[in-house]
């Protein structure tokens, strides 16, 4: 385990950033002052030394070069080029103040005069992070707004400075407001970093709203104007401010995904300036707050640590407090109270609620979580109806998260001191809070991700009713967990009721179901039968992570039954402590969780003389959730009517031809029954237009190709429509409405990404969402001759009268037994049902 210590973070204070100037091709300013100013508008974001050398230059100039109008206005612009370049830092603000001493030349208005040096002094404050002072100074600035005829001067008046600092106020109308004046300086100003940065700020305002799934667009909207008009700082910070949201959304995959681009910025300047440093610093932040989240330890410290070095080089005091906060975290979770302590405390008397929330926020929830753990539980109540008083002060910056994080400390604390109704109580604060804020959010791929954040809570929770000998109540609240996005989209909900009865669903489907919750610090099964729910404790979910891919790996490089140790440890730990509870020909329900939906529980392997895999001795399939079962018998079916799609025309000369086996197969077993879509008419198009919603079973034979990032963009490979378009998508998929008994993806890795919570989005995913009740989907890529072979055995056992689950058992027990085959071979497919 990482012990990296305080004092490796600490680093010398004394520590100065060297802004060294860019080198430039010697140019000649423009001789007169408007064309100097057009001059160092074009160079102010993509060489900010070079800008203030030549501002500067403009009003040292002897006397008769340049008028006395022009040199003050010059002595300003200057001065708001220090700022630009003070990146958190105040050491430039003595420079500035001095600069404004400058006597105002009689022929400059008033009104003028009194704008613009407002203006610069309002840009002082909010340096300074002193937004109230900087409001007032912008406030007298936009009175003279008339008064100055520059558009650019009243764009980053507007823009950069009064939006900004009306969004740190949390005046986010306001902020709207001003954004959308200055749309028209925005747009005649030359320069079109001002109107690059409005999307920027729309999206700071919407991700202090907490609405990151619109600050996802605006940040979107500002990256594609800055690509166009070439502001690289500017794309590298949206590009930051997205992975951001992404993180907040639990998106941390994509997160990481969008970091690493920004890091290909900062990692290409030679000299930066301060404002430089401190965003890479605020981005390599943001970094090590997604591999903390992620539970990468080791990154996590490293990223903090570069961070903090930033932040201590810019002078950044702001975030060099948040930072500390954070790295409270990491010391918790690394066990290290002692650092934790040391660092939370200097954490805490740095931060203030009134000028940065958040960070004040997080000192405090580690101050009452550091005095649970060390059995202070009445400290700890007194630091969280502290920050509680807190965030009740301060309502527009009430962060959903931190609310429901402390409701989830409250609970912990609770439990402590076996106040076992209240703690239960907290538990559900919790998950209500997180729920309405996921309420708020409208793309699916987003209220997927967002579950991961929560996971924690339904981990705690259970624990605690575990702890408290209530399985029937802790199988329940991991039962809520799971398959949440699927139970919306069919209408329904996966919170069991107090009454539901899950031993009547065991009794309804004749089967044994074992369900599962994985979590870092130990995992739980439960085994409900027609008469009883009986709960196990199992080995925490790395171990299961671990113990999952040594026993994938040699299924996969087909690798003989001998060779799978990994197969009988696994069931060991996973079905041992109730294999006497599981009869032998057993229909079994399995409803995986985290890392479990990666395994095809038939390969397991039983104790005994004779290694056997278990598919021999149960009938498996996978259930998204309890609450999701369909209180029906699953017996004979014969379908009436059978769509079937395959032998396409490869638009991607990199896959191979698949056959029309599969069809062929279809066609002699329900003849008339079947419509066929196969060659050139087995389009996505044509599918659709087919009305899939019609047919009692659905047949598709083509290639898949998942996508891990977005994996509701994954999608089958079919033949070119007119417009070339050939591929069918998950989420055209789930947008029909099916009313198939069972829908057969025969694709190599049909199933998708394990989504926590969710289990395997994709393809398969995305028919049970359309209505399917029965799926077969592949875990892995498997030879179409295997897949022929396994799919003709099936529909002979189907239409012999088997369920679909006890036909395709019977399909790989026929292959199983065959001397010299191999889990590869039957194993991938698996029915997923509900």
């Amino acid at each position: 385990m990482l012990h990296f210590r305080l004092a490796a973070i600490a680093l010398s204070a004394g520590l100065l950033v060297s802004c060294v100037p860019k080198p430039t091709r010697a140019l000649l300013p423009p001789a007169d002052p408007e064309g100097l100013q057009t001059l160092i508008s074009k160079v102010r974001h993509s060489n900010p030394s070079l800008a203030a050398k030549l501002a500067e230059q403009a009003y040292t100039k002897p006397k008769a070069t340049v008028s006395p109008i022009w040199r003050w206005r010059f002595r300003l612009l200057h001065a708001d080029l220090l700022l630009d370049q003070a990146g958190g830092s105040k050491g430039r603000v003595p420079a500035v103040l001095e600069l404004l001493k400058a006597p105002i030349p009689p022929d400059v208005s008033s009104a003028e005069a009194s704008a613009r040096i407002a203006s610069v002094r309002g840009y002082v404050a909010q340096v300074q992070a002193q937004w109230h002072a900087a409001e007032k100074f912008y406030e007298e600035a936009s009175r003279g707004l008339s008064e100055v005829n520059e558009h650019c001067w009243r764009a980053e008046l507007l823009v950069h400075h009064r939006a900004q600092t009306l969004r740190h106020l949390a005046r986010f109308p306001d902020v709207a407001l001003w954004l959308r004046q200055a749309d028209g300086d925005t747009k005649a100003c030359p320069d079109k970093y001002w109107e690059a940065l409005v999307p920027l700020v729309e999206g700071n305002s919407f991700n202090d709203q907490f609405y990151y799934e619109n600050a996802v667009a605006s940040f979107e909207r500002c990256r594609g104007l800055a690509t166009v008009h070439e502001f690289p700082q500017l794309i590298a910070n949206s590009l930051g401010n997205m992975g951001l949201c992404y993180y907040n959304l639990g998106d941390w995959d994509n997160a990481l995904r969008t970091f690493d681009r920004t890091d290909d910025f900062f990692k290409h300047l030679v000299h930066p300036s301060g404002r430089e440093l401190h965003d890479r610093g605020a981005h390599m932040g943001h970094r090590a707050r997604t591999y903390l989240a992620r539970g990468q330890y080791d990154e996590a410290a490293s990223a903090y640590k570069e961070a903090v070095k930033i932040a201590i080089q810019v002078g950044d005091e702001a975030f060099l407090a948040r930072w500390r906060a954070e790295l409270t975290s990491l010391y918790i979770e690394l066990g290290d109270y002692g650092s934790a302590k040391a660092l939370n405390q200097k954490a805490v008397e740095d931060t203030d609620f009134r000028t940065d929330l958040p960070a004040a926020a997080a000192a405090r929830l580690n101050a009452a979580r550091l005095a649970r753990l060390e059995g202070q539980l009445a400290e700890a109540q007194e630091q969280l109806a502290g920050l509680e008083n807190e965030l009740e002060e301060h309502p527009a910056q009430r962060d959903p998260k931190l609310v429901w994080q402390l409701h989830s400390e409250r609970a912990e604390v609770l439990a402590g001191m076996k106040h076992v109704s209240l703690a239960r109580h907290e538990f559900e604060a919790a998950l209500a809070t997180a729920y309405g804020a996921r309420g708020a959010i409208q793309a699916d791929e987003y209220r997927l991700t967002f579950f991961q954040p929560l996971r924690g809570i339904y981990q705690s929770y259970v624990a605690f009713l575990a702890a408290q000998n209530q399985p029937v109540e802790a199988l329940k609240v991991a039962e809520s967990g799971h398959a949440r996005l699927l139970a919306e989209k069919l209408n329904e909900t996966s919170m069991p009721s107090p009454a539901f009865d899950f031993t009547h669903i065991a009794r309804v489907k004749n089967a044994v179901i074992l369900s599962y919750l994985t979590a870092p610090g130990g995992s739980y099964m439960w085994v409900t039968t027609a008469d009883f729910t009986r709960m196990f404790r199992l080995p925490p979910e790395g171990r299961l992570r671990e113990l999952i891919r040594r026993h994938n790996e040699p299924i996969l490089e087909e690798r003989p039954l001998s060779e799978d140790q990994e197969g009988r440890a696994l069931y060991d730990v996973l079905i041992g402590p109730a294999a006497t509870l599981i009869p032998t020909g057993s229909n079994v329900i399995v409803v995986p969780d985290g890392p479990l939906s990666d395994l095809n529980f038939e390969t397991l392997i039983p104790p005994g003389a004779t290694p056997q895999y278990w598919v021999e001795s149960a009938a498996i399939s996978v259930a998204p959730s309890l609450t999701l079962l369909v209180a029906k018998q699953q017996g004979a079916f014969s379908p009436e009517s059978v769509l079937a799609a395959g032998n396409a025309i490869q638009a991607d000369p990199n896959l191979p031809e698949l056959g029309e086996e599969e069809l062929q197969v279809l066609s002699k077993t329900y003849g008339s029954r079947c419509t066929f879509l196969k060659g050139a008419g087995a389009t996505p198009a044509k599918f659709l237009q087919a009305h899939p919603e019609r047919y009692s079973l659905i047949h598709l034979s083509a290639h898949a190709i998942p996508n891990p990032e977005s994996p509701l963009n994954s999608y089958f490979v079919l033949s070119p429509d007119s417009d070339e378009g050939y591929k069918l998508y998950a989420h055209d998929l789930a947008k029909l409405r099916l009313g198939a008994n069972l829908v057969i993806l025969s694709a190599c890795q049909s199933t998708g990404k394990n989504v926590p919570g969710e289990g395997l989005v994709g393809l398969a995913w995305a028919v049970l969402q359309a209505g399917a009740h029965n799926v077969i989907a592949s875990l892995w890529p498997v030879a179409a001759s295997a897949t022929a072979g396994l799919i003709s055995r099936f529909y002979s056992h189907l239409d012999a009268g088997e369920s679909p689950s006890r036909a395709l058992h019977s399909a790989k027990l026929d292959i199983a037994k065959t001397p010299g085959s191999t889990p590869y071979e039957w194993a991938a497919f698996q029915v997923y049902s509900r």
